[in-house]
């Protein structure tokens, strides 16, 4: 009797690993520079349209709602492609995942 495979599909190609992981760093990066872009705009619109008399609490919650959202997003991206289990301090910086220890970087420390 044959016993299934519980592995991910993951695991059984690291390239396909070091392409998930270097995907997910990418939409990192881009994910935190649309966060300042939007936090940019937001304030600039509210001082244009506003001025600077008036409280700044729309520009600051939708600052807020943006960074909320950013969070959630870095939350859910910076799991292992292997496993799925969070890696703390974020997929960016990892190399191997702390759980299943599958290689994230190439040896060369740039994208796959």
């Amino acid at each position: 009797m044959a016993m299934a495979s519980t592995s991910s599909p993951a695991h059984a190609d690291p390239a396909a690993t070091l392409r998930l992981a270097a995907i997910r760093r990418r939409r990192e990066a881009v994910s935190w520079a649309a966060l300042a872009l939007f936090i940019i705009v937001v304030v600039i619109a509210q001082f244009a349209v506003l001025g600077f008399r008036h409280e700044p609490l729309p520009a600051l919650l939708a600052a807020l709602g943006a960074a909320f959202v950013q969070s959630v997003f870095s939350t859910r991206n910076g799991r292992c492609p292997a496993c799925d289990k969070h890696i703390r301090g974020g997929i960016r910086a990892a190399h191997f995942c702390p759980q299943c220890g599958v290689r994230l970087q190439s040896s060369e420390g740039g994208d796959a």
